[in-house]
């Protein structure tokens, strides 16, 4: 089997509300689209979600390095996993750039084409043979204590058939509104709480105050909180941890291999949130959950402002990890107005967990405006 075409369009989704955390505020996810065929007559999807201070990429730049790599994916064996990212990897050198995104977008097409090939899907040719079930957060973004509360009850009402039980707050920095923000959707919402600070707290001590202060009154209903201090900031972010009652994971700090080892050597977390976006797809991820599972670190499986397409290589890739995993928060596709896939290929939400279709491949099939603009 060999690659006989790579297509790339830019994906412009809508967000129902504003994303808004402690750095950045966002009404639109500017994401692309991979598309590999073979000569065989099979099609590979995969979506680019960066946002530069996370992924380390813009746009643009994914999509330039996706289509500079396009030339060196023809004719190779999409099913050659470890050699196609030996091909981006010498593309990398080649031109001082690494996109993790176009990574994670072209091995999502592979894989996709892999369980197409042998017709499974992709969390069992990742040696999962029944997904687990996670209990999924939907995120509830930064906001007034007024439209906290109401955004609660909306999520509440329009979660209730799929089996809500966890909610994850962001946190601005601001310990007084972030503590009445929390203690505000506890009241309402009787479920579990996640937490992320996005960076915000430069003091170590206003963040392990105010963290201790909201378990003290919440208890183990708060099940983790993410990268509370800035990402370069190890040393700080293991001093918040050796004092916080809460579980406390890294974020930002974590996007390859390497910054996972640094994690690990510093023992700067009790866990670690592995975003496919990050680490550059399966391929790598993999690799990392199995290195945090044997280092004793929890894990979590976030997005970015994923679409239909992204989420379901992350739920795929949730659902093979076979322990550690505590939590995840796939969630951005529901707050996405555009649709990529026909509803019938979504990646379901019920039981409060994001479940995998056992469909070959990712799944997945493109709305029919996609496929046309892909035609083109």
């Amino acid at each position: 089997m060999r690659i006989v075409k790579v297509q790339t369009c830019k994906l412009d989704h809508r967000l129902v509300e504003p994303s808004i955390i402690a750095y950045k505020s966002m009404r639109y996810a500017r994401n692309g689209l991979v598309l590999l065929e073979t000569d065989e007559g099979q099609f590979g999807v995969g979506e680019l979600s960066p946002l530069k201070p996370v992924t380390g990429d813009t746009r643009d730049e994914a999509l330039r390095f996706a289509r500079y790599v396009s030339t060196s994916l023809k004719d190779s064996d999409p099913t050659d996993i470890a050699g196609i990212h030996s091909i981006l990897e010498a593309a990398s050198r080649k031109i001082g750039f690494m996109s993790q995104t176009a990574s994670a977008a072209i091995d999502s097409a592979c894989f996709d084409i892999v369980g197409k090939s042998v017709e499974k899907p992709v969390y069992k040719i990742l040696g999962c043979p029944k997904p687990r079930m996670i209990l999924n957060a939907v995120t509830i973004y930064l906001r007034s204590l007024e439209d906290t509360a109401r955004k609660t009850r909306e999520l509440m009402k329009a979660y209730s058939g799929n089996g809500l039980q966890r909610l994850k707050l962001k946190l601005s920095g601001d310990p007084r509104l972030d503590k009445a923000r929390v203690l505000t959707v506890s009241e309402i919402f009787p479920g579990d709480l996640m937490l992320d600070a996005n960076q915000a707290y430069r003091d170590e001590k206003s963040a392990v105050k105010v963290l201790n202060d909201i378990y003290d009154s919440l208890g183990p209903r708060v099940i983790l909180v993410e990268q509370p201090s800035p990402k370069d900031d190890l040393q700080k972010l293991k001093s918040i941890r050796s004092k916080c009652k809460i579980p406390v994971f890294a974020d930002e700090a974590v996007v390859t291999m390497m910054d996972l080892e640094k994690i690990i050597r510093s023992e700067s977390a009790d866990g670690v949130n592995i975003k496919l976006q990050k680490a550059g797809g399966f391929f790598w991820g993999c690799r990392m959950a199995e290195l945090a599972k044997d280092r004793g670190l929890g894990i979590m499986v976030g997005c970015m402002l994923e679409s239909e397409i992204g989420i379901a290589q992350d739920a795929h890739f949730l659902a093979s990890i076979s322990r550690g995993v505590v939590a995840s928060d796939l969630d951005t596709d529901l707050e996405i107005k555009t649709e990529t896939v026909t509803s019938s290929s979504r990646v379901p939400f019920r039981d409060g967990a994001r479940i995998p279709l056992d469909r070959p491949g990712l799944g997945l099939e493109l709305h029919s405006s996609y496929a046309c603009r892909l035609r083109e």
